[in-house]
């Protein structure tokens, strides 16, 4: 792999968004960005979304790379905080889901329950994070900002850019 800085000209086409650069730098540093992207992947779907998240990354902040140092160490830096920032966010949205089961089921509750009732609310808990898991991730931010953190539907609508 090559560890100097880019020569002029691919500076030039790399910052320009030109695609045939940018289809040269998936076959020269992919399977770095996937080496990396594998190591916090939990499946091969999510394997492939946050490579290609990692891409996405590389070429919207193309213009933040200076040319003075190696691309690979560039690329590779943006696909490990690429990784690391989606890693937090599904921890974040786990937690906060779970909240959101427990408190919805806390609200159902009027008489402290029996054992049964109290395995029942467990499993629809249980139920309610899966089916909330299964949604795309705009659904369940739109739900968490709606139901959890209490804002408006104007208000969720307005900071999710609808």
């Amino acid at each position: 792999m090559n560890l100097e800085p880019l020569p002029g000209s691919e500076l030039h086409c790399f910052r320009a968004g030109d695609p045939h650069c940018f289809r040269d730098l998936l076959q020269r540093y992919g399977a770095a960005v996937k080496g990396v992207a594998a190591s916090f992947a939990r499946d091969d779907d999510d394997l492939k979304d946050l490579c290609q998240e990692v891409w996405l990354r590389v070429f919207v902040k193309r213009s933040t790379y200076k040319g003075t140092g190696p691309l690979l160490a560039w690329i590779l830096t943006l696909a490990r905080r690429t990784c690391v920032s989606n890693e937090r966010r599904i921890k974040a949205q786990g937690s906060a889901i779970s909240r959101l089961a427990m408190g919805a089921a806390d609200a159902w509750q009027r008489d402290p329950p029996t054992p049964i009732e109290e395995i029942q609310q467990r499993e629809e808990r249980a139920r309610l994070f899966a089916a909330v898991q299964l949604l795309a991730e705009r659904q369940r931010l739109a739900i968490l900002m709606r139901l959890y953190h209490g804002y408006s539907t104007e208000e969720t609508a307005a900071l999710m850019g609808c």
